[in-house]
């Protein structure tokens, strides 16, 4: 089995990535999901896409497998391994997680039927300066712990464009930085991604630069969840004056928002990231369960759900004021 990490700051893409590779290879993969939030969002996304619906999708949810998981998390990708038999284990950590500390916990459990392939790290190409300045600590870490750098989000850039952002983050030399966006590489550059070993010396390497660059595995700032559940917006206009609401800073210092709104026969996936925001249709779908359970995903059965859900993560939230704007039908 082959552990494929795939990190990335709060809204950098990491899932929708991992749905393109899908879709890209063609291969079968294990995908273990951590959230920072209590219940799980992309999860959902993977099961309704076409490419990832059939895929073993398993979650862990409030906290993080590079810290207070450890030894649970190194146990499951050893259950995994014996149980599933898969080729490739993706794991996609929380946004804030420090992946260096998860490669040092992979790395003690690697024996002949279990090997690291190189990191990779979704860059997002138009919040990348303000999340290093404000998140210096989660950032460099997971800079520095890619063995292919990836930008999000980056479709418009040039590559000269490229270029200066890899001037910009000091990307190392022995890391790759593709200067083009992912929906324009060939199969074969996809499929490179499952072959790039991660040895003993590359993990070395990890830690010279962990040191050098003076990271420190610690929280930058406390950031909190909360999971939105009672939602009583009667149309798309209410919940667009809701997050435009939540941008202006009404309800605390927001980085993150996710999930699922429904209306009538239609579901709207959620998206804010920083400044901006976006509402996607989904039509009328029939999604698995979301599980409180760790590793698991139940399925739906034949049940039509109605999807209302969203999690909504950053500083000094004013919870109560959010919970009731989320009940409020204007």
């Amino acid at each position: 089995m082959k552990i494929l990490l795939i990190s990335g700051f709060l809204g950098a893409g990491k899932t929708t990535f991992i749905k393109a590779m899908a879709k890209a290879t063609g291969r079968e993969f294990v995908i273990v999901e951590n959230e920072f939030a209590e219940d799980g969002i992309d999860g959902q996304l993977l099961s309704q896409d076409e490419a990832t619906a059939k895929m073993e999708i398993r979650e862990i949810a409030e906290g993080c497998i590079c810290c207070s998981l450890n030894l649970d998390f190194s146990l499951s990708v050893l259950t995994i391994a014996n149980t599933l038999h898969p080729d490739y284990l993706l794991v996609e950590p929380s946004g804030v997680a420090q992946p260096t500390a998860i490669i040092e916990n992979l790395e003690k459990i690697q024996y002949e039927r279990i090997s690291l392939l190189a990191p990779i790290t979704i860059i997002d190409a138009e919040n990348y300066f303000q999340q290093r300045k404000q998140f210096r600590n989660y950032f460099e870490d997971q800079l520095i712990a890619a063995g292919t750098l990836v930008l999000s989000k980056s479709e418009s850039l040039s590559p000269k464009e490229f270029a200066e952002i890899a001037s910009f983050l000091d990307v190392p030399e022995d890391v790759d930085f593709p200067d083009r966006h992912y929906s324009r590489w060939s199969k074969e550059e996809w499929l490179s991604l499952l072959t790039k070993e991660f040895s003993g010396e590359d993990i070395k390497r990890v830690g010279d630069r962990f040191t050098s660059r003076g990271i420190k595995r610690e929280a930058d700032e406390e950031l909190e969840s909360l999971s939105l559940d009672e939602l009583s917006f009667n149309n798309p206009d209410q919940l667009y004056a809701f997050l435009e609401e939540i941008l202006q800073g009404k309800f605390g210092d927001i980085l993150r928002a996710k999930g699922f709104v429904t209306f009538h026969n239609e579901t709207l996936h959620v998206e804010l990231v920083s400044n901006q925001f976006s509402l996607t249709g989904l039509g009328d779908i029939c999604p698995k369960e979301l599980s409180h359970e760790l590793f698991r995903v139940k399925g739906a059965g034949d049940e039509r759900i109605t999807l209302n859900k969203l999690i909504i993560i950053g500083k000094y939230l004013k919870k109560e004021a959010l919970q009731e704007r989320a009940r409020e039908s204007l």
